[in-house]
């Protein structure tokens, strides 16, 4: 007889009982998908995929594929030992339905397929620049450069871009994404070859997980075309408490988020230098305690605070 692994038994002619052959006859039954569910959604980028089996196969081959009948295959892995997969990065992409199916080895041969099952990638959202922008430093004849970013999901990194004219771009530097730490994110990078009394632009270049790549708008510098904008003080109860502290007149906005990236807050205002009391026209707004992101934007880019609201 053979059992249901594809062992063989029989009787032993010298009386001695059964004998039980010591490789398989049969090929490996078909093994059962089990992780992720078949149809599920919002599934990572580097998902566990799991499956269990009857009989022991000596290993296993699994293949993901962009069609059901699997002519379009994306990964393709054989003499897998454990009934488990993880997927690289850079394999799959966000927002796709993708097909797999296993089969087992063992001694006798190549066992069937199991059955297809699919999933779908989770749909990443696109991360959102909520501001953008560089100011001269007269101290230090630097470059403050600083942005804000929201929905920032799979962002890997920035990289940071200066030009002379516009158009020819070079790398300067790069920084990590903070990557769902939280809600808003806001970053700073100085450039320290600069020359005084000289434009110059820059433009961020925001990689994500699965190596593409989007440009932000493009910002110019010089000396003296913003100033430096300070608030003050920090925390307070409320706007209307608000100093905006500027180096030179200038016109400006202000700009107030959420923790979530929502804009509560955008007001034109014309600053002078020195001190400027009073001039938020809507601080008697009635906002609940907690961390706020203020930005000022003013000609010479912008400036971004972590504001708190007691």
């Amino acid at each position: 007889m053979i059992d249901d692994c594809g062992y063989l038994y029989g009787m032993n002619l010298s009386g001695g009982g059964i004998n039980k052959s010591v490789l398989p006859v049969n090929t490996p039954l078909q093994s059962t998908l089990t992780s992720p569910a078949n149809n599920a959604i919002g599934v990572s980028l580097t998902p566990s995929l799991t499956w269990t089996h009857k009989c022991i196969p000596d290993s296993f081959r699994l293949q993901i594929a962009l069609d059901a009948a699997f002519n379009y295959v994306v990964d393709d892995h054989a003499g897998l030992i454990a009934t488990n997969y993880t997927v690289g990065t850079a394999v799959l992409s966000s927002g796709i339905k993708y097909y797999w199916r296993v089969y087992g080895v063992n001694a006798a041969g190549v066992g069937k397929w199991s059955t297809v099952y699919n999933f779908k990638t989770l749909t990443a959202l696109p991360l959102t620049l909520l501001s953008f922008g560089g100011v001269y430093r007269t101290e230090n004849n630097t470059v403050q450069l600083s942005w804000v970013t929201a929905n920032e999901i799979n962002t890997h990194h920035f990289m940071v871009e200066r030009s002379e004219d516009a158009a020819n771009f070079t790398a300067i530097g790069t920084l990590m994404a903070c990557n769902n730490c939280g809600n808003v994110n806001d970053y700073r990078f100085t450039d320290s070859v600069v020359t005084v009394n000289k434009v110059y632009y820059y433009r961020l270049k925001i990689f994500q997980a699965n190596g593409s790549s989007t440009f932000s708008n493009i910002i110019a510098v010089k000396k003296n075309q913003g100033g430096q904008i300070k608030l003050l003080p920090n925390p307070v109860t409320s706007l209307s408490e608000l100093q905006i502290i500027s180096e030179n007149n200038m016109d400006a906005i202000f700009q107030l988020f959420d923790v979530k990236g929502g804009k509560i807050v955008e007001e034109k205002l014309v600053l002078q230098k020195g001190s400027n009391r009073d001039i938020i026209k809507t601080g008697k707004l009635k906002l609940s305690a907690g961390v706020y992101q203020a930005v000022v934007i003013t000609p010479g880019g912008s400036e971004t605070f972590k504001l708190v609201i007691q």
